[in-house]
């Protein structure tokens, strides 16, 4: 019979066949480790083998265009307008993820590459020697501040006064364009990662009237989607990459392949590192009443003379499992999410 209170865990710990990252010689061995589940036992073929690349993002045709780009004078513009529209914002679940934006992560582009080298495109998630991981809805919550709940980003507009409205800003958007102009709108680049490095793409338009309604869109479910996507193709990069060195007498990337742009908010992926991995954190923070967590990485540069590498693959003994469960941040509510908080609601309306 099944333990009431393991039914609904989301890892468990139980002795599978282990491949050893450090020693290629090293024949598989049973071990005991963590899996998030639903999870298959061991399978007479290994379906997937990290790569033991030692790339670094210089060596990489790679560009990480997504999140927001932090500007000057934004969180002032943002605490002007907070005042006029945080009812709005919330209404709309969007209220979260504006103040996320007004802080500066420094992306740890090494960290990143580390992380993909151990992503599998199968189970979207990231195989270490010790268990198994992987960024989630709540980490686009809690760190992103986006919604779980409301509407498909994709539902279009539909009463009278929208769909003219939508009509009129896509026409505008034309003319725009047609004078061979970029759009530039910093208050929607949070929502998705426009096709352009500051520029808004027209497929935001009914988000956009969407938001402005108070309509809550389930945004958090897209962006993670979108970094699912971003990883699978920095993985296929890498792993295409170490190939090419291991058969080329030197050892850059393909000269004739175009660069990889990506588009998705990364940086939280490697929040996720920091949240977890003690190892890799460098000293956050403070944050202030009423502050996000993210918060705590403001302007936090990543730790000099670390192996990301190293870090990450000996973490077994210190890897936090449920970081934003732990009420160890100052002046954060973490009832606010766990307890009679927004799990709950998300359970009911699931219910």
């Amino acid at each position: 019979m099944v333990d009431p209170s393991q039914e609904y865990a989301l890892m468990e710990e139980r002795e599978e066949l282990m491949v050893s990252l450090v020693d290629e010689q090293v024949m598989p061995i049973f071990r005991v480790a963590h899996f998030l589940k639903p999870t298959i036992p061991s399978a007479p073929k290994l379906p997937f083998l990290p790569s033991r690349s030692k790339l670094c993002s210089s060596s990489l045709k790679v560009k990480f265009g997504g999140g927001v780009a932090y500007m000057r004078g934004w969180s002032k513009w943002v605490d002007k307008l907070k005042r006029l529209y945080q009812d709005t914002w919330k209404k709309a679940g969007i209220f979260e993820a504006i103040l996320a934006s007004t802080f500066k992560i420094h992306l740890h582009n090494d960290l990143i590459i580390v992380l993909a080298e151990r992503w599998c495109v199968e189970t979207n998630t990231f195989i270490f020697p010790w268990g198994e991981g992987t960024v989630t809805l709540e980490d686009m919550v809690v760190l992103g501040g986006f919604s779980i709940l409301g509407r498909n980003v994709l539902r279009p507009v539909k009463t009278k006064e929208c769909v003219e409205m939508e009509r009129s800003l896509r026409e505008l958007y034309k003319v725009v364009r047609a004078r061979k102009t970029c759009v530039y709108h910093h208050a929607w680049m949070f929502v998705f990662p426009p096709k352009g490095s500051q520029n808004v793409h027209r497929d935001v338009i009914p988000i956009a009237i969407h938001l402005s309604r108070g309509n809550s869109m389930a945004l958090a479910p897209a962006v993670l989607a979108s970094i699912y996507r971003d990883l699978n193709l920095l993985n296929q990069l890498i792993v295409s990459s170490s190939k090419h060195t291991e058969h080329s007498s030197n050892s850059r990337c393909v000269e004739d392949e175009s660069e990889l742009i990506l588009r998705s908010p990364l940086h939280s992926v490697q929040l996720w590192a920091w949240e977890r991995s003690p190892g890799l954190q460098p000293k956050p923070g403070v944050i202030y009443c009423g502050e996000p967590r993210v918060a705590r990485w403001h302007k936090v540069k990543k730790l000099e003379r670390v192996d990301p590498r190293c870090e990450i693959d000996s973490a077994a003994e210190w890897f936090l499992w449920r970081p934003y469960a732990i009420d160890t941040v100052k002046n954060r509510d973490i009832d606010k999410f766990y307890k009679g908080g927004i799990w709950d609601q998300i359970w009911e309306e699931k219910s």
